[in-house]
């Protein structure tokens, strides 16, 4: 029936539906992968794919073929541009990973197997130098008189930063006075 009521006749006609578009299954292309040490324990792996999906590092100290157990860090979001950092590593190591990828159609590109080392720890004695030296700053200008300029004091006697050494190579905090240290 038409608008108004009317009966109308029409004509068979035939159509086709258009199919449905093939599966994807395509893997996302990888590249660009590369590794960057911040810290003598952790590292930040990235790399890009060609669509977007998500990111997965899978590492080991030894080959990913023969090591176990391997660690892995992975993101879900779906990215073209991706960066996992990876945490909790042994300082002056060098460790073996590769990235993996997997598209919207579970569509999975894993990379090669490649290396990085991790930074070297700072050596103890820095460590507890660097220590000694932040607690003479503090000293030095909570204790230090409002007199003492550096001009007072000849440069061959001055020790900046309130530390000192004593005969025996031994490093100390020093009070910061014009007066030479023994």
């Amino acid at each position: 029936m038409d608008v108004d009521g009317k009966k109308t006749n029409s004509m068979y006609m035939t159509f086709t539906t258009l199919s449905s578009p093939a599966p994807d299954t395509t893997v996302p292309v990888i590249s660009g992968i590369h590794a960057t040490p911040t810290t003598p324990t952790s590292t930040v792996i990235k790399w890009s794919t060609d669509e977007s999906s998500n990111s997965v590092v899978e590492y080991a100290t030894g080959s990913l073929a023969s090591t176990s157990p391997i660690l892995t860090a992975t993101n879900g979001t779906l990215v073209t541009s991706h960066s996992l950092p990876l945490t909790g590593l042994t300082a002056s190591t060098t460790y073996h990973f590769r990235v993996k990828s997997t598209d919207v159609a579970s569509n999975t590109a894993t990379s090669t197997e490649m290396t990085f080392t991790t930074l070297v720890a700072p050596d103890i004695a820095d460590r507890h130098l660097d220590a000694l030296a932040a607690r003479s700053v503090r000293y030095a200008r909570t204790y230090a008189p409002s007199s003492f300029t550096p001009k007072s004091v000849p440069a061959e006697e001055w020790q900046p930063m309130g530390l000192a050494f004593d005969e025996d190579g031994n490093l100390y905090v020093t009070e910061l006075t014009n007066e030479k240290h023994r």
